[in-house]
């Protein structure tokens, strides 16, 4: 499975509608190297935003580990 931002819609998109979807990629061999990427999901809803991320937090996904910040 490959984390894209087709995933991230389907992943997060049953919470409520999407406004955007990004994966920020590597650019560099140091940002390769340390192997953490991150996108940002933004929601239409706040109240919605807020349930995807009480529920999706700390959930693995193709390996990785799902993090917020606020």
């Amino acid at each position: 499975m490959q984390v894209d931002e087709n995933f991230l819609l389907r992943t997060f998109g049953r919470f409520g509608p999407i406004a955007s979807v990004k994966i920020m990629w590597p650019r560099t061999d140091e940002e390769r190297r340390r192997q953490r990427n991150c996108g940002f999901v933004a929601f239409m809803n706040r109240d919605e935003a807020q349930a995807a991320r009480d529920e999706m937090q700390g959930v693995s996904c193709d390996f990785m580990e799902l993090e917020h910040e606020t």
